[in-house]
């Protein structure tokens, strides 16, 4: 890695940089370096902070690198799950929603199931790509040892069957 020593002499100031760019890219970058707890550690405070940016493009790479440095060094952030799902019930861009929402039911299925029965009346006005998403974690709790709730997400199956989005329709109608 020819750019890490630039970046550990730096790494404070390209994520607090006022420019929202510069501050997603460099959180694009800690996803590729996400290998090395050492130089990852310092930076996990930052990438809370970022959460909370005013723009959507730095919240939806802070949760990537949120991800990417969980999937590796679950030590260093071990309350990950807990922070992005109260990150998901105040989210209001999509993108991040479902990027938030994809990293809780790879690494916290319950947590991502019991966002699905939070929000259950308001699927089918959810965004596309976050309702595909909901439709696979769907799938897999049901496959997996909690029959009680498919009588639970068979109503939200049908309020997904609605022509605004052929895609959902796919994709729901392939779940049964």
């Amino acid at each position: 890695m020819l750019y890490t020593p630039i970046f550990l002499h730096t790494h404070d100031d390209p994520q607090q940089h006022p420019n929202e760019y510069i501050r997603g890219a460099t959180l694009r970058f800690l996803q590729k370096i996400s290998k090395d707890a050492e130089l990852l550690e310092p930076l996990v405070p930052i990438c809370r902070s970022c959460l909370e940016h005013r723009h959507s493009y730095v919240r939806k790479n802070a949760v990537f690198a949120i991800y990417a440095i969980y999937r590796e060094f679950e030590n260093l952030i071990p309350d990950a799950p807990e922070l992005l799902q109260t990150f998901l019930a105040a989210e209001s861009d999509a993108t991040c929603k479902r990027n938030a929402f994809v990293f809780l039911a790879h690494c916290a299925m319950p947590k991502a199931v019991e966002w699905i029965l939070s929000v259950y009346e308001q699927i089918s006005g959810l965004d596309e790509l976050l309702q595909m998403s909901i439709i696979e974690v769907i799938r897999l709790d049901c496959k997996s040892d909690s029959a009680h709730r498919v009588s639970n997400f068979i109503t939200c199956w049908y309020g997904m069957l609605n022509p605004s989005s052929r895609l959902d329709i796919f994709a729901a109608s392939l779940s049964f």
